[in-house]
């Protein structure tokens, strides 16, 4: 057997110890880079989580504050008066049509409304928009009546699904107050989920969520009042029951890497949102596999 001289042994030493110099400083390297980018991605999903947020809280705000604004106007009260006043042995057929055509009412159509109404004391319905309505109340609305005159500010009702369109909305609601402080009627305003979707829904690669990212709310029953990016039929079918979702419920804002809804990985940011008489989250959300592929990219090349 061939015996190894001492320059065979330190060639071979620093062989060995070129390669291990190599190893470590690969694994180094691969390792802050993907640290960077899975910090980078996480920022990210925050900064669209937060204007996400701000615009959902914002709209929502702006509807209280229309609301507020129709329930004190001296129009609505001067409709009431008379439709109150009024001979209604005609039921349904009884016109109002003039009444409600006037500038203050017809300002609101133009807004993300997709149906606004006012309830009388003595339980009629005045449909204003789309078009002009009476109606004698049902028990759904005869329940948003008395919850709504318990408060002296608008209020939002969670989502719910129209039992003859099949459609899901929100009301926004308040009580109508004469002049002897008295109440003589709410107004309705209902919102649309296209409405809230034309906020959270989006399917824009550019805008920092890629091909698999998502922004969507979940309520305190952990069932999706925004539209799925990927499922059809998810609001109010859905369950959200995530870690993240949780966390959120608790308080709490921040990130993580979790399952998601399809049990897939994904990275994931959550925040709890600021709306009233709403207990809802936000999840934005992009699929671990389409995060990390500069990570692997960046190992190939290493």
């Amino acid at each position: 057997m061939r015996k190894f001289s001492i320059s065979d042994k330190l060639i071979l030493a620093s062989l060995i110890l070129s390669i291990l110099t190599i190893i470590i400083v690969a694994s180094y390297s691969f390792y802050n880079a993907r640290e960077a980018i899975l910090d980078r991605t996480f920022n990210q999903l925050k900064s669209v989580s937060f204007v996400k947020s701000t615009q959902i809280e914002s709209f929502f705000e702006n509807r209280l504050k229309e609301t507020k604004l129709a329930a004190s106007s001296s129009d609505l009260k001067i409709i009431i008066d008379k439709f109150t006043k009024s001979d209604k042995s005609g039921g349904s057929n009884f016109q109002i049509d003039e009444w409600l055509n006037n500038d203050f009412l017809n300002q609101f159509h133009k807004k993300d409304f997709r149906n606004i109404s006012i309830i009388t004391k003595d339980k009629w319905e005045i449909q204003i928009s789309p078009i002009s309505i009476i109606r004698k109340v049902n028990s759904e609305e005869d329940s948003l009546w008395n919850k709504t005159i318990k408060h002296w500010r608008p209020i939002i009702s969670d989502l719910q699904t129209s039992s003859v369109s099949n459609h899901h909305f929100i009301t926004i609601s308040s009580s109508i107050i004469d002049e002897n402080k008295d109440v003589s009627g709410i107004i309705i305003f209902e919102i649309s989920q296209s409405a809230i979707d034309s906020i959270m829904l989006d399917n824009d690669i550019s805008n920092g969520l890629g091909n698999s990212g998502e922004s969507y709310m979940v309520a305190s029953d952990y069932l999706m009042r925004s539209s799925s990016r990927f499922l059809d039929q998810s609001v109010l079918t859905t369950l959200v029951k995530t870690e993240s979702a949780i966390k959120a419920f608790e308080g709490t804002t921040g990130t993580a890497i979790i399952d998601d809804y399809r049990g897939v990985k994904v990275l994931s940011a959550y925040t709890k949102l600021d709306i009233d008489d709403l207990n809802w989250i936000l999840l934005t959300e992009i699929d671990f596999d389409e995060a990390t592929i500069p990570i692997y990219r960046i190992g190939n090349e290493i």
